[in-house]
């Protein structure tokens, strides 16, 4: 009963195996870690960048922001299924679906720090190896409604992730690896995506494992 009136207040969907086993492997305790500002130097096919993702458990509050050198190139903020996006003109303006998903889909810590806030529905498919590695399969989706597959081993660590976008993105091969602990979890600190001959890759500088300083702000006038 207890159980039941949390899920209620909090609006969080009920955990699934796959979401227990990943809790469970990674080392998280309840509701902690409550967020994360994590910066990460990344590569892809043509330069280097760098991308920021900041997360705050309580309300799945989440940032994404990317510089191009010292250029700012992306800036976008979800909560719930409600984004923002700073445009071109430099100006926020409610975000679509489309920046949802592209918010959701690079909180790759979240997936696994709190993969309750962001999987919805997931069930397995079965056991099928990936290049070699025995994992059982889970498909759902992601807060944003994207179709996911995902793979985990047998002692629950995350291995990969399918994001079936659609359209020109296409679908996305996410792979966890470089793992390392930080207190009481365990955080990948590299993360490659695959999205069809292109490659690119996270390398995490070491996250702040607690709510950013800007968690919860959304842009003032820009109510959906």
């Amino acid at each position: 009963m207890v159980t039941f009136v949390l899920l209620l207040l909090t609006g969080a969907a009920p955990t699934t195996d796959a979401v227990d086993r990943i809790r469970a492997w990674v080392g998280v305790n309840g509701g902690e870690p409550s967020g994360y500002d994590a910066m990460a130097d990344c590569t892809g096919p043509h330069r280097a960048y760098r991308t920021r993702v900041a997360f705050r458990r309580s309300d799945g509050w989440a940032r994404f922001v990317q510089w191009h050198g010292e250029e700012q190139s992306s800036d976008a903020v979800a909560l719930g299924t409600a984004s923002w996006v700073l445009d071109d003109a430099g100006k926020w303006a409610a975000g679509d679906a489309d920046v949802l998903a592209r918010v959701i889909g690079h909180q790759f810590l979240a997936m696994v720090l709190a993969p309750e806030r962001i999987f919805r529905r997931l069930a397995s498919s079965g056991k099928e190896p990936f290049e070699d590695q025995s994992v059982e399969w889970f498909t759902g989706t992601e807060i944003a409604g994207t179709p996911v597959e995902l793979a985990i081993d047998a002692e629950g660590r995350p291995v990969v992730l399918r994001l079936h976008r659609g359209g020109k993105i296409g679908s996305l091969l996410v792979r966890w690896s470089g793992w390392q602990r930080f207190g009481s979890v365990k955080i990948p600190m590299t993360v490659q995506i695959d999205q069809g001959k292109d490659i690119f890759r996270f390398r995490f500088r070491p996250p702040r494992l607690e709510p950013p300083s800007d968690a919860g702000w959304t842009p003032a006038g820009t109510a959906r």
